[in-house]
């Protein structure tokens, strides 16, 4: 079925506007072919599972990031920023607000990733149309491009 998405999008620029939305309006029939139902709701599942533990994450970092051991208790009372007492304390933190803003962006792309599934567009590139192949999003299951996109 790859095949018919291939030939979809080759013609595409060649069809105009009106191709545009005639393969818009394929896509999704194309996408059914290409993952089972079963399939879908799976890698559904697993994406909600992840996105909520990584929302968890969050908050605990949050809460590890602004209620540092040597906060005292005047600065929680007014909710200021901790202040670090050393450097580690400082490079500590500065660890957790990294980690808390790659987690962030990973629920972005996860969010997106069921909004593919709503809009029947899961499972196929959002760069060149083509199929994303079934292993990858099993390895990266909010994945948005295939592998041969830079």
């Amino acid at each position: 079925m790859a095949d018919g998405l291939s030939m979809l999008t080759a013609e595409k620029g060649q069809m105009g506007p009106e191709g545009d939305k005639e393969i818009s309006r394929l896509l999704p029939k194309v996408r059914k072919c290409l993952l089972s139902e079963q399939e879908l709701e799976a890698f559904k599942e697993r994406l909600i599972h992840l996105r909520q533990r990584l929302v968890d994450d969050v908050g605990r970092l949050e809460m590890q990031a602004m209620h540092s051991e040597s906060t005292s208790t005047e600065t929680e009372a007014t909710h200021a920023p901790p202040m670090p007492s050393s450097g580690d304390e400082a490079w500590e933190q500065l660890m957790a607000l990294g980690a808390i803003d790659r987690k962030r962006t990973l629920i972005h792309e996860i969010d997106a990733a069921l909004e593919r599934i709503a809009n029947d567009t899961y499972g196929i590139c959002v760069v060149s149309h083509q199929a994303i192949s079934k292993s990858l999003l099993e390895e990266i299951p909010w994945c948005a491009t295939c592998a041969n996109v830079p």
